[in-house]
């Protein structure tokens, strides 16, 4: 297996702050209460700002997909579990043809989750898949059923 390429507490500091500054940019207000709609845009452009930092620190051996991306792979999955998700995929062929492959994700690096409403019931909700993804008992292989 490939040693995974360790971010910086002070770069990942840096990132963070950079996609924050960027998502307050577009929507500056100073009330404490902001409408849902400024909420989404400013977590859309955060999630987008932090998804690029990402693909620039990391090289072609990691992917980085999260939930505004417009590739073909994203536009077929619609979603994906988190907003961004950095990983390794891993080839494998399937059951029934041999003309191509299909990737799995072999590898979580970051899950990352934005809530940027003040609504305890989202944030709870959000921040339960990254526990989720935590698990500690998870099928090391695949099982066909045919």
């Amino acid at each position: 297996m490939k040693l995974v390429k360790v971010l910086s507490n002070a770069n990942l500091l840096r990132m963070l702050r950079h996609a924050l500054t960027i998502a307050h940019s577009h929507n500056s207000s100073t009330t404490k209460r902001l409408s849902p709609r400024v909420s989404s845009e400013r977590s859309r452009d955060w999630v987008k700002a932090l998804a690029k930092a990402f693909e620039e620190y990391y090289d072609k051996n990691y992917y980085v997909e999260y939930s505004q991306s417009k590739t073909e792979e994203n536009k077929k999955r619609k979603e994906i579990l988190y907003d961004i998700l950095v990983c390794r995929k891993h080839p494998m062929q399937p059951m029934h043809r041999n003309d191509c492959y299909l990737e799995y994700i072999s590898e979580a690096i970051w899950q990352v989750e934005s809530e940027m409403e003040i609504n305890s019931r989202a944030a709870a909700y959000d921040f339960s898949k990254l526990v989720i993804g935590c698990a500690r008992n998870k099928p090391r292989g695949f099982l066909w059923m045919s």
